[in-house]
């Protein structure tokens, strides 16, 4: 089961997502995501919204921060917060999958952009990936 965390940061938010694989680790960053854009708890029962991302990147990291700007950008066109994922398919350069949640009156935090800067899946001394996600505020 993965998790995430948000790091300490001076102008942005940096969130540590942490997953056993591939479809763990993106869900982990999406949850970390939503929990930035939407800070009260997560609504799972009431005016749900889905919607379906088919992403292709040159490699899994790139392809994360592709995702989490996907993502970001269909809860702010939508006004609806995501953090459910379903995902068909994920190799590492291709994710296919629905996003599924609420929507909402307003946001918590305006995010500019999910960035690449020093966004690199790694595998750690737990051997579970990791990735760093810095979210321009």
């Amino acid at each position: 089961m993965g998790f995430y965390e948000y790091l300490p940061h001076t102008a942005d938010v940096r969130i540590r997502a942490i997953g056993s694989d591939l479809p763990d680790l993106f869900d982990s960053a999406l949850k970390g995501l939503c929990g930035v854009l939407y800070s009260e708890p997560f609504n799972n029962d009431s005016n749900m919204f889905t919607s379906k991302i088919n992403l292709k990147s040159i490699d899994s990291s790139a392809l994360i921060i592709d995702f989490l700007s996907e993502a970001l950008s269909l809860m702010y066109n939508n006004k609806a917060v995501m953090p459910q994922l379903k995902i068909s398919k994920l190799e590492n350069n291709q994710i296919i999958a629905e996003l599924c949640g609420f929507h909402v009156d307003g946001f918590s935090e305006d995010i500019k952009a999910v960035t690449y800067h020093a966004a690199e899946i790694i595998t750690n001394n737990d051997n579970q990936l990791e990735v760093i996600i810095t979210l321009d505020i």
